[in-house]
């Protein structure tokens, strides 16, 4: 009996998310995980029309990411001024084997970045993010349909200071993340973070 308790702990233990604090108004949010979304160009959310459950039978996975914002954030994405109040995020990883003497793994040659976002439940907007590994050099790819106005590194236009405003909202972030005392939201004030 001894042995199933000690057995119990060590499992509970080690599974550090029973254990951690999640500020109830992100408890959907997906920060990071992933999944097996397969890109396919066919098979694209319509503007103004698609709704968040059309998107769900459309990728029969979880998203990679799923961010919500409780306050809505307006920027103007491509040609016009959008607003959203969620980002979806479906990533597609293309790796090559690599089998040598002494050397075995991966190495990438394609990533596809889809990342979707909604207001109040419908699209906006979606972003193509497509990099293919040629030459040692990666390229944007044929899918590719990232904005002008969006830097090198960006995940969409501003995506830094989004992400500094998504955490900024969250009580749960000093939990989470190891540092928020750099981040600055210029939409909103910060919310008072729980103590880890």
């Amino acid at each position: 009996m001894k042995n199933m308790v000690y057995l119990a702990l060590i499992v509970f233990l080690s599974c550090g998310k029973l254990f951690q604090r999640v500020d109830p108004d992100f408890k959907d949010d997906i920060v990071n995980q992933d999944t097996s979304f397969i890109f396919n160009e066919a098979i694209l959310p319509k503007i103004d029309i698609t709704r968040e459950d059309e998107i769900m039978k459309m990728y029969p996975f979880e998203p990679n990411g799923r961010i919500s914002f409780k306050i809505p954030i307006r920027k103007q994405i491509r040609y016009k001024k959008i607003q959203f109040d969620r980002i979806l995020e479906y990533i597609q990883y293309t790796n090559k084997e690599i089998d040598r003497p002494n050397i075995k793994g991966y190495f990438g040659i394609e990533r596809v970045y889809l990342r979707i976002f909604l207001e109040k439940g419908i699209v906006r907007e979606y972003i193509v993010d497509h990099i293919v590994l040629e030459k040692n050099n990666w390229i944007k790819g044929i899918y590719d349909n990232t904005p002008k106005n969006q830097k090198e590194l960006e995940a969409w236009p501003d995506s830094s200071i989004d992400m500094d405003c998504y955490w900024l909202q969250r009580k749960d972030r000093n939990i989470i993340l190891r540092d928020t005392s750099d981040m600055h939201c210029p939409y909103w004030e910060a919310v008072p973070a729980w103590d880890r």
